[in-house]
């Protein structure tokens, strides 16, 4: 049995997946498997996956017809074999001593799970890195802390700046919500990280996130997501809704769903109900919940738009008159 089984969900990777694998290959701890699941990929990322495969036989290789990266990851948890799951975009890539760290940390901490910062790149550039974790204070923390940092939004949505026992994942026959396209990672991470009872917090980061590369996240707000979006905040609520603080749910429905409202096309806000879960979490939030001058003034700005029953109105101007998201 591997220490760690790293998943990589790929389609029409061609441009990335080789640098994404040998990412993985370089690191020196060895005790791993790769297991990439090929969504149906009509580019060369399906030859360029038998290659590697061929070539290293820690390569577990799973074809399936284009169902998304919710089913893909799925696949991937089915047919794990490690003691800890590492998810991995195939856009991005892992500096050398994640593996052995992570290791390490899990080991002499006794752990079923481990947060880590992440770098952003663009280019050939590492332009930042995400510090959300540096403010949390306490070295481990149980399930329960887990969902309040989350909530508070400490926490990304994301699996891959996470590491998890993989016997977290076996709660249902499908981590992540099939059918969904936006959100459905922020409801895997939810369940399973609930169950944890000692998840390390580390201030390191090694892995490198694209944010130019057109990977699994999108940005373009269609009517799809905006019904996507709206199904994953449900399953959230409703999961974390009867243990934490209305407040504090709705806080992170507020934060979570704002750049979709603002966004999306009124049409479709209106159709799926997500203008009215916003306006709830309006009326529920407090200035004093926003810990961050650019949140406070997006709330003042949004309540003073709302209170003068105006705030529809500059959704239709924004989408009308093309105002600019900077």
């Amino acid at each position: 049995m591997p220490y760690f089984s790293v998943i990589v969900p790929v389609y029409n990777a061609e441009k990335y997946i080789e640098r994404c694998l040998n990412s993985v290959l370089s690191q020196c701890f060895i005790d791993y498997e790769i297991i990439i699941v090929n969504d149906g990929s009509t580019d060369s990322s399906g030859n360029i996956i038998e290659c590697f495969s061929k070539k290293y036989s820690r390569i577990i290789v799973v074809n399936q017809k284009n169902q998304g990266v919710s089913v893909a990851r799925n696949q991937g948890v089915k047919v794990s074999k490690g003691r800890f799951i590492v998810f991995l975009d195939s856009d991005d890539w892992l500096l050398n001593g994640f593996l052995e760290y992570s290791a390490y940390q899990i080991k002499s901490n006794s752990l079923d799970g481990l947060l880590l910062n992440y770098r952003v790149g663009s280019g050939k550039k590492i332009t930042s890195v995400s510090r959300k974790l540096d403010k949390i204070s306490s070295p481990v923390i149980d399930g329960e802390k887990y969902i309040v940092y989350f909530l508070k939004g400490l926490i990304s949505n994301a699996p891959w700046d996470k590491v998890f026992s993989r016997d977290l994942y076996f709660f249902s026959e499908d981590v992540f919500p099939e059918g969904i396209s936006v959100g459905e990672d922020a409801v895997a991470m939810t369940r399973v990280g609930q169950r944890a009872k000692r998840i390390g917090v580390s201030n390191e980061s090694f892995l490198i996130y694209m944010q130019d590369t057109g990977g699994i996240t999108k940005n373009k707000v269609t009517n799809k997501v905006i019904s996507d979006i709206k199904k994953s905040i449900d399953i959230i609520v409703d999961d974390c809704g009867r243990v934490f603080s209305h407040e504090l749910v709705q806080y992170m429905v507020f934060r979570q769903i704002f750049f979709y409202v603002l966004n999306g096309d009124l049409k479709s806000l209106k159709n799926t109900g997500l203008n009215l879960m916003f306006y709830k979490s309006l009326s529920v939030v407090k200035l004093a919940s926003f810990k961050t001058i650019k949140w406070k003034m997006i709330f003042i700005l949004v309540s003073l738009l709302e209170k003068a029953r105006c705030f529809e109105f500059f959704l239709y101007f924004k989408k009308h008159f093309k105002i600019s998201r900077k």
